[in-house]
């Protein structure tokens, strides 16, 4: 629950907001982030099928901004229903279970991510830099995890030796299909 208001703000006090997941201002600018923001916006234009159809191509876990990835997550809910993801209903399904301040803060992205969306014929180019930059971030992931196991047993080496051959299938996969 969100304490008093701070005075010299009027927002939650700093330890009520560590519990806001949403809170955008926390969020520093990553890389993709722009093309990120073009998907959540992005798919707030589409209907179902076609947002079904994006995300086939880019998954919420591909996004780095946890708010952007809500968005989506939402989106493709949404969709799989048979409705289109218009910002009014991913507003009220994502802000299910959110405090009043995380809600706005959905609500104040979701109208930026909306009047600043790209046309839809450009979603997929900035599918495929999502996608690109999501494949980098694993194959980065993979590499630490691989060079930790190489100090270990051999038999560590071997499972993460595995699940890395795993990874590169997809990533492959992913990069063909974007």
């Amino acid at each position: 629950m969100n304490g008093p208001p701070d005075s010299r703000n009027g927002r939650p006090s700093q330890d009520d907001r560590l519990e806001e997941p949403l809170d955008t201002e926390s969020v520093q600018p990553v890389a993709g982030s722009d093309a990120e923001a073009a998907i959540a916006g992005g798919v707030l234009w589409l209907d179902a099928g076609q947002a079904l159809e994006l995300l086939r191509r880019v998954h919420p876990n591909d996004l780095q901004t946890p708010t952007f990835a809500h968005i989506l997550r939402i989106a493709g809910d949404l969709a799989a229903l048979g409705s289109p993801p218009e910002p009014g209903l991913v507003l009220e399904h994502g802000r299910a279970g959110l405090s009043k301040y995380a809600a706005h803060q959905l609500a104040v992205t979701i109208a930026s991510l909306y009047s600043s969306a790209p046309t839809p014929s450009s979603i997929r180019w900035y599918a495929r830099i999502v996608v690109e930059h999501a494949v980098r971030r694993e194959a980065q992931a993979c590499a630490v995890r691989l060079a930790q196991a190489a100090e270990g047993s051999l038999e560590d080496l071997a499972d993460v030796w595995a699940s890395v051959a795993t990874a590169r299938g997809v990533a492959a996969k992913r990069l063909a299909d974007r």
